[in-house]
C-alpha cells in the first residue's frame, strides 16, 4: 500500500499542472538602442560572435560583439530593474578584424 502511494505522490508530482500559462516574447530591439554591424569578406564568414558576461559587477548582462572588418565593441548594460532597456558603447576603443569572442573570468 505505502508503495501504490509513493507511485501516485510521484506521478502527481511529474504530471503538467491544470493551470496554463501563456508565454509571450516581446521585440523590444528598438528599445536597446544597439547597432551593431558583423561585415567582411570571406575571411570573415565565420564568424559574427557575441561574448554575454558582467564586466562590471552590477549583476547585469554586458556584451562584447564582434564586428569582422568592422569595429568590434563592448556593450555595458545600464537597464534599471523596472525593465527600461540602455546598453552603451564603452570607452574601450573598438577593435577591428574580430570575428569572435570568449568572456573568461581571470
Amino acid at each position: 500500500m505505502h508503495s501504490r502511494l509513493s507511485v501516485a505522490v510521484l506521478a502527481f508530482a511529474i504530471s503538467p499542472l491544470s493551470a496554463k500559462a501563456e508565454l509571450a516574447f516581446v521585440d523590444r530591439a528598438d528599445a536597446v538602442g544597439v547597432e551593431q554591424v558583423y561585415q567582411g569578406g570571406w575571411n570573415h564568414f565565420v564568424g559574427g560572435g557575441v561574448a554575454v558576461f558582467d564586466c562590471n559587477g552590477d549583476h547585469l548582462p554586458d556584451f562584447y560583439a564582434a564586428g569582422g572588418s568592422g569595429p568590434s565593441r563592448l556593450f555595458v548594460n545600464h537597464s534599471d530593474r523596472a525593465g527600461a532597456i540602455s546598453f552603451t558603447p564603452s570607452a574601450i576603443p573598438p577593435l577591428d578584424e574580430v570575428t569572435g569572442a570568449y568572456p573568461l573570468d581571470i
